[in-house]
């Protein structure tokens, strides 16, 4: 249970009504998304995508910007609404780093499709194929008392259109990769590490429940707290209505033999 201030019960206990308050909101926000995930017994959101096993390498000092390190990671890139070939889609773009400590879950870094400049940033975007899309976080994420921005774009290979099985034929024959950059605030974006595509996977059903909320570490925190609130919400419910366990991870599925 949480304590009181000592120096003002009164204050604390308005504070904790009104986190309860934002809570329940969101609860109750999030409840249809557990009814759409039922109905067509997927995500909501990019339900069609496909997952492969890859590499992250930082390409600035460990103490600039955020704490990505380098390693494997697991990757799922997907198609926010899943229209059909030939129409525009939301790109999306997920990232798992594993967490170098036993005691802390690993970090989900999620992006889609977004509008530019800085309140474009924040709105997702419809892109006609994958190299046009401007992959965002959408949220900042706050690290050290300051506000931090994510964005990704496909580097390589040239995809026209956007399909997912261009994305799935890519890796299996070469590799993909993308270019993470960052910012603080509102400050320009800088190359912050590359991810590159090493074996595909077998089944996009079966990979993880990526939850960028849940998965991050303790020092990094998405913000504002009510869109925070929501995104917990919402990514639960999701979980709960398509049947998916929180605990689901990419590290037990088997990669395909790419030779």
């Amino acid at each position: 249970m949480r304590s009181l201030s000592p120096r003002n019960p009164s204050a604390r206990l308005a504070e904790l009504g009104r986190e309860t308050e934002d809570s329940m909101t969101a609860r109750i926000l999030g409840m249809p998304f557990r009814g759409v995930a039922a109905l067509r017994s997927a995500r909501v959101f990019h339900p069609n995508g496909v997952g492969f096993t890859g590499t992250l390498e930082r390409l600035l000092p460990e103490q600039d910007g955020l704490p990505l390190r380098s390693g494997e990671v697991s990757v799922r890139v997907s198609k926010g609404v899943g229209l059909p070939r030939g129409l525009p889609d939301v790109a999306g773009l997920a990232v798992r780093i594993p967490s170098s400590d036993d005691r802390e879950p690993p970090w989900d870094l999620l992006f889609a499709g977004s509008a530019t400049g800085p309140v474009g940033r924040m709105v997702p975007w419809p892109s006609s194929s994958w190299n046009d899309a401007h992959l965002s976080s959408l949220m900042p994420l706050k690290f050290e008392g300051r506000m931090w921005w994510l964005r990704a774009r496909l580097s390589g290979p040239i995809l026209h259109g956007m399909d997912v099985a261009d994305v799935r034929d890519a890796v299996v024959r070469d590799r993909v990769s993308f270019q993470l950059e960052h910012a603080c605030g509102a400050g320009p974006f800088e190359p912050i590490a590359v991810v590159h595509s090493t074996a595909l996977l077998e089944s996009d059903r079966d990979t993880a429940a990526f939850d960028p909320v849940l998965n991050s570490p303790a020092k990094v925190r998405p913000q504002p707290e009510w869109l925070r609130n929501l995104r917990l919400s919402a990514y639960r419910n999701s979980r709960e209505g398509r049947g998916a366990r929180r605990t689901d991870t990419l590290d037990v599925e088997r990669p395909i033999s790419l030779r």
